[in-house]
């Protein structure tokens, strides 16, 4: 989730602070410099929060102090991205101070000899990289910080995505318990009326602490379902009445056929809401679809896609290509994969596939961005209504039975 940034407009001057934090669990550990030989290394205690923001202001004036700086020098500050997220940042650009988060791989390390490591290391590392990005020495990898508001919608998205991961955590695991006992059944919402009838392979009743165990998994999965449902009933609801523009470009990428209601509210939050892009280029290397060539001398070969971005925004694209040639064969997208990989061998349609997820990235951010429809694409019906997909095993959604095997109590 980074993008390369530009050389700083700041100008460099020796009147400025620079302020490197690593951020640990229990401190902050602080490394600041005025860009000469002075440095100090401070270490602030994060029990609490509101302490924490105090002491940090404490120690910025008195860095102005040591250093001789006019109150009015510019500050700077750096950390890595990571659990933190985006607070600090916004709180630093609330007090004046000029805020960078930085990718950790884009700092550089020596890959000759095992690394000394520890937080005080760490923040001189982060410093040399602070004052080397704002004079314009180097160009640093940032995570672009998304807007409060824009950062709480596409939540919505990612805890569906969370409990669904739960959910079959805990469908595969009351499964398994089933087939420890010679019963081949799915889960589904009215399994627990039938966990008391059910017969082991072995012809006997399922024990006790079995039961209690396989009826508390069912509660759970019920749980989540309804939470599930919920959830998705919401994003449908903004993608009905759309008063932001995430959920405007989720209602427009809708109305494409192949594209459903998670695949829409998906790219609109995560990508194309608040991100720009100059081309499509950026797009493609944004998302990790971009090749990556290793040619030198006569050597030319080709390494596959990067792979840089978000892995959830590929596998996303993939499923949309392979629906997009599905249900828009006569797109233009869609003949050109015919005819490029439709006589090729299994392998080569399926790294066409990656090729069909880039073009059609851009092709959607086109069409979100400027109102250009992608060449030969067919639209919904006006009329058409969206609706919200529903978990196999719920009453209300698709059933995923494999026969149940009961035995009724003699």
């Amino acid at each position: 989730m980074t993008q390369s940034t530009t050389k700083t407009d700041i100008l460099h001057t020796s009147q400025a602070l620079y302020i490197a934090m690593d951020l640990g669990r229990d401190s902050w550990q602080l490394a600041i410099s005025d860009d000469r030989r002075a440095k100090r290394e401070v270490s602030v205690k994060r029990a609490d929060v509101d302490d924490a923001k105090a002491e940090f202001l404490q120690e910025v004036e008195k860095s102005r102090e040591k250093f001789g700086l006019a109150p009015d020098a510019p500050v700077f500050a750096l950390y890595e991205a990571g659990r933190d997220g985006f607070w600090i940042a916004r709180w630093l650009q609330a007090c004046g101070i000029s805020c960078i988060v930085v990718d950790p791989c884009s700092i550089l390390v020596d890959r000759k000899a095992k690394q000394r490591k520890n937080d005080a290391i760490d923040a001189r590392a982060l410093l040399d990289l602070l004052v080397r990005h704002v004079t314009g020495d180097r160009e640093v990898q940032t995570v672009p910080m998304p807007p409060a508001d824009v950062e709480d919608a596409r939540e919505l998205g990612r805890l569906i995505t969370k409990l669904g991961q739960t959910r079959r955590i805990l469908t595969s695991r009351l499964r398994s318990i089933l087939w420890r006992m010679g019963i081949d059944v799915a889960y589904r919402e009215d399994l627990p009326k039938e966990i008391p009838l059910m017969r082991t392979g072995d012809d006997r009743p399922l024990g006790v602490v079995t039961r209690m165990e396989l009826e508390t998994l069912c509660g759970q999965i019920a749980g989540l379902d309804r939470d599930i449902h919920r959830l998705e009933d919401e994003r449908v609801a903004q993608m009905k009445k759309p008063e932001t523009l995430p959920q405007q470009q989720a209602q427009q990428l809708e109305r494409l056929v192949g594209i459903g209601p998670i695949g829409a509210w998906t790219l609109a939050h995560e990508v194309f809401g608040w991100r720009t892009f100059a081309n499509g280029k950026k797009l493609g290397s944004y998302v990790g679809l971009a090749p990556t060539p290793h040619c030198s001398g006569q050597m030319q070969r080709e390494q596959g896609i990067n792979k840089a971005g978000p892995g959830r925004i590929r596998a996303l694209m993939v499923q949309l290509g392979w629906l997009w040639l599905h249900h828009q064969p006569q797109s233009g997208l869609a003949k050109w994969y015919k005819e490029r990989f439709g006589p090729t061998a299994k392998r080569s349609r399926r790294v066409g596939i990656i090729a069909v997820a880039r073009k059609l990235l851009i092709a959607l951010w086109k069409f979100v961005t400027t109102g250009e429809i992608p060449d030969g694409a067919e639209l919904k019906a006006a009329s058409h209504k969206i609706t919200s997909p529903r978990q196999p095993g719920s009453l209300t959604g698709r059933r995923r039975v494999n026969g149940p095997q009961l035995k009724q109590a003699a």
